[in-house]
């Protein structure tokens, strides 16, 4: 959770959870691995809540609001790198051929699962694998491209 405070704040808030859940645990586990997966879920919960709250802080109309958006990032110098391959990311997607582009998109920004990626896309599990594989290989080359051609920053990508 990049500080102890809030890393307290989410174990507390999952003891809650289990709390008001307590009825729900299957006793085909153990009550540790169960207790587990709720504290690492809320955990990714408030990484996705703070993803989403700089969206739409960076997307404007909130401008006004009076809501403020804290950077987790300790070290500016950092914070402007990132920013910058992050740009240098969301402008190779735009160019990747649309069956790529939307692959990723739906999967890495919008988490879909592969099952709910291919009944969106109305193609097997299979298809849906191998166009984001595909999918990735393009966008690495694209990102080294620029990085060797000096229009952009060094690629943070890694095709596993």
């Amino acid at each position: 959770m990049r500080n102890q405070h809030d890393a307290e704040d989410q174990v507390q808030s999952a003891f809650l959870r289990v709390l008001e859940h307590l009825d729900q645990f299957r006793r085909r586990a153990r009550f540790s691995s169960w207790l587990n997966r709720i504290v690492i879920n809320q955990c990714r919960m408030r990484f996705r809540d703070r993803l989403h709250t700089r969206s739409a802080a960076t997307a404007g109309g909130c401008g006004d609001s009076g809501l403020q958006v804290v950077d987790a990032n300790p070290d500016p110098e950092q914070g402007l790198l990132e920013r910058d391959r992050w740009d240098s990311v969301k402008t190779e997607i735009r160019l990747l051929p649309a069956i790529y582009r939307e692959a990723l998109v739906l999967r890495y920004l919008d988490h879909l699962s592969l099952t709910d990626l291919a009944d969106r896309l109305e193609v097997t599990v299979a298809t849906v694998k191998s166009r984001l594989f595909r999918g990735k290989i393009a966008l690495r080359r694209r990102m080294l491209a620029n990085s060797r051609s000096g229009t952009g920053p060094r690629p943070m990508l890694k095709v596993s």
